[in-house]
Order: C-alpha cells, then structure tokens, then sequence
C-alpha cells in the first residue's frame, strides 16, 4: 500500500512537470490535461495516504494518546535507595503506566504501552542490543533502547515515549516532557 502511495505521488508530480513544460511551450490545452490528470493521480496518492495512517496506524504511536492523561508537574515515583538494578519495574502517574529502568545512577521512565499496537513493555524482556540495554516487547519484538527509547528492532516505526526524570530528596520524580 505504501509503494502504490509513493508511486502515485511520484507519477503527480510527473505530471504536474509535464504540465508546466507544455504551457511554457505554448500547448496550453495539453498542459491543462496533464494538470487535471497530475490532480486525480495526486488526489488518488493522499485518499490512499489517509489510508496509510487511518485505518492501518502507519507510523502512528499508538501510546503517545496516553500523555494527555497525565497532570502537569512532578510526579514521585518512589525512593531511588529501593530501585532495583537492571530490572524493569512498573508504575502508574495519573493512572498511565510507565516502566522504570534503573543501571547506575541513571533511570529511564518511559510509558508502559508499546507505540506499536499498545503491548505490555512491563512484561517484556530486558536484552543487551550493541552494547545497550533494552526493552522487547513480548508481543510483536519491538526492540527500544532504555536509555532513550529509540526503536532499535520494529515492527515499530516510533520511539518509545521517554519521560523527563529527576531525583529530589533521594526521590525519583517524572514529568511530561
């Protein structure tokens, strides 16, 4: 579906060009045809494109919709002291679950549902990818750094969403980014 977008797209603008070159050559009725046939070609690529990100989710971060669940402000998250190391732990801001991720001094908080089609990274399985550790969700193998969240592995084509962090008082605290 997304070679047929693309080559749409690509024979619009063909057209377009075309279009231009006979009217500066002085074929304006043949230039008029080739823009009204550049329009459906264009128009057929984008009725297409909808498709692409509105009915098969395309590049569309299927956890991002859960950020406007969460107030404003810092958000305590537990004692640094009793985060484990390496270990994924989840937790909840405003009903939202997150995953923490602890290695050093370091922790990453980063929403809980996979961009991809919204899996548990909670339950998924910690795994060193090129010398960083990272997250794979348990159902499609989405791969994300956890000191990031980059998508390292998709099916995902978005980064896990990866919350601001900080420690207070021997607290770690998140917020919206």
């Amino acid at each position: 579906v997304g070679l047929v977008h693309a080559a749409a797209n690509t024979v619009g603008l063909a057209c377009y060009t075309a279009s231009l070159a006979a009217r500066l050559s002085g074929q304006h009725r043949l230039g008029r045809t080739l823009g009204m046939a550049g329009l459906g070609v264009v128009s057929l690529g984008a009725y297409i494109g909808g498709h692409l990100a509105y009915k098969q989710g395309a590049q569309v971060s299927q956890s991002i919709s859960e950020l406007h669940l969460i107030s404003q402000g810092w958000h305590a998250l537990g004692d640094m002291a009793s985060l484990p190391q390496r270990q994924l732990i989840t937790k909840e801001i405003d009903d939202v679950s997150v995953i923490l991720y602890r290695h050093g001094d370091d922790v990453t908080v980063m929403l809980e549902r996979c961009p991809h089609q919204s899996g548990p990274l909670g339950q998924g399985e910690v795994q060193q990818v090129d010398g960083h550790d990272c997250v794979v969700c348990p159902w499609h193998g989405s791969t994300f750094r956890l000191n990031g969240g980059e998508v390292v592995h998709g099916p995902s084509g978005n980064d896990g969403q990866v919350l601001p962090t900080r420690i207070r008082n021997g607290m770690l605290e998140a917020r919206l980014p």
